[in-house]
């Protein structure tokens, strides 16, 4: 197994639209990875990353049966989680003097991955994710992104 996916996030003042890559991979030895790689899209494209692995069939310690849809579910709280915690600590209630909005997690497709790398300067942040991930979907992604021009606008009307 090798999954792929992309999720716009709920906006938010101050750090824009985040964009969430999740992937999922079960190799032949029944080792589940999930990975989720969080772009907050302010000016400098922070990245929030995380991963696990799990063997076997079971999550630890309990009796409920892994698949894809739960590691996936687990990517996302784990996504609203770190989030958060990111939020805590640069301060984000005492700058913008609001709490962070209930978080909502929309698929999207590759078009939004390409205006991230079009709109952002996030190259270090993808060569990351392509040297991290297990994925061969989400690495062939962030090869196509990095073989991409990027266009600057023009200043002066030239």
């Amino acid at each position: 197994m090798d999954e792929f996916k992309i999720y716009n996030v709920t906006p938010i003042l101050g750090v824009g639209m985040p964009l969430l890559l999740t992937a999922i991979t079960k190799n032949e030895y029944n080792i589940w990875q999930g990975e989720l790689y969080l772009f907050l899209t302010e000016d400098k494209a922070t990245l929030i990353d995380y991963a696990y692995q799990i063997e076997g069939d079971k999550w630890p310690n309990s009796y409920m049966s892994l698949d894809g849809k739960f590691v996936e579910d687990e990517l996302l709280r784990q996504a609203g989680w770190r989030l958060n915690g990111y939020l805590n600590e640069v301060e984000y209630y005492k700058k913008y003097g609001q709490l962070v909005p209930p978080l909502n997690f929309n698929l999207t497709n590759k078009t939004a991955l390409m205006a991230l790398w079009m709109r952002n300067n996030c190259r270090e942040q993808i060569i990351s994710i392509y040297r991290k991930t297990g994925s061969k979907k989400l690495k062939a992604e962030c090869e196509l992104l990095s073989s991409l021009p990027k266009f600057e606008a023009l200043s002066n009307g030239h």
